[in-house]
């Protein structure tokens, strides 16, 4: 009996731990484009944005109170993330805040290709350790964030989210399907 109790434990433990792995993948993304799939998950950050008092969330030229935007196809970032390589993306948008105590970071990225996808979440894998080493040090209480942080991957597209609430998740995916 106690193996029996002891083999249920050590499955239930196995599906558990994969359902709260902190990456995903899907083989959506049939008929998404990047502006749109960029767009859902702004609209999702405003919206967020907005339920914590933050009005206007958005300015008249689009631009996310807050945030800076960068596009990874044009802007070199790698004094900043070294493991982004312009070259890896069709399209690529990251929204970073503009003040540096907020651990907030949501990066969009378009590949070409599977093997696209696979370097795309390497490079991702490479900001999350720098995003860990940032704020253990200098702002632990945004820490948490970070450690909870979810890269996700839907056909070509890869989000990489640090983010307050899962709002961004389900935008991209809801966008990529």
């Amino acid at each position: 009996m106690k193996k029996l109790f002891t083999l249920c434990a050590c499955a239930l433990l196995a599906v558990g731990l994969v359902a709260c792995g902190g990456s995903s993948t899907d083989s959506g993304s049939g008929n998404a484009d990047f502006t749109s799939v960029n767009t859902a998950v702004k609209d999702a950050i405003v919206t967020f944005l907005e339920s914590e008092g933050v009005t206007p969330a958005e300015d008249t030229d689009g631009n996310i109170m807050g945030f800076t935007t960068y596009d990874l196809t044009t802007e070199d970032l790698s004094g900043l993330y070294p493991t982004i390589q312009a070259e890896d993306f069709v399209n690529g948008t990251m929204y970073m805040p503009l003040m540096n105590t907020n651990g907030d970071l949501i990066i969009i990225a378009e590949a070409t290709d599977a093997a696209g996808v696979d370097a795309i979440v390497e490079a991702f894998d490479g900001v999350k350790d720098a995003q860990l080493q940032t704020w253990q040090y200098y702002l632990p209480e945004q820490l948490e964030k970070v450690e909870n942080n979810q890269i996700v991957k839907n056909g070509n597209f890869v989000l990489y989210s640090t983010f307050s609430n899962d709002d961004v998740v389900k935008a991209f995916n809801a966008a990529t399907k």
